[in-house]
């Protein structure tokens, strides 16, 4: 079993601590923790990021970014324990660890975080 830690891209909150199966993530967050199949990240790398543009992070919990990660997962995602856009914290911090998006903040959008896949 793979594992690692990783940290929000924002540089603040708690660090997410990762153990990875074969078909599992199984996620330390905080005090939450978190399992989730393999098939969600590949899901948001092949359906989410559509084209090589960079997509805003948007992972406000009660207004997501229109056309960001957060709302992605609030719209399309289907499992329940992740419904939420405040995931996409996440779950961009451990595709950037694992090097399947890059992120930026952009100075003209108010410093916010952007994803870019690889």
């Amino acid at each position: 079993m793979e594992s690692f830690i990783c940290h929000p891209l924002s540089g603040n909150g708690s660090q997410i601590y990762v153990r990875l199966t074969e078909q599992h993530y199984y996620v330390d967050w905080g005090s939450t923790p978190l399992a989730f199949p393999k098939i969600l990240i590949d899901d948001i790398r092949d359906n989410f990021f559509k084209t090589s543009d960079w997509y805003p992070l948007g992972a406000k919990w009660d207004d997501p970014i229109e056309g960001g990660l957060g709302e992605y997962i609030q719209k399309y995602q289907t499992i329940s324990s992740l419904h939420s856009p405040k995931y996409a914290s996440m779950i961009a911090s451990i595709m950037f660890h694992l090097k399947m998006v890059e992120y930026r903040r952009n100075k003209n959008q108010h410093n916010r975080i952007e994803l870019k896949k690889k």
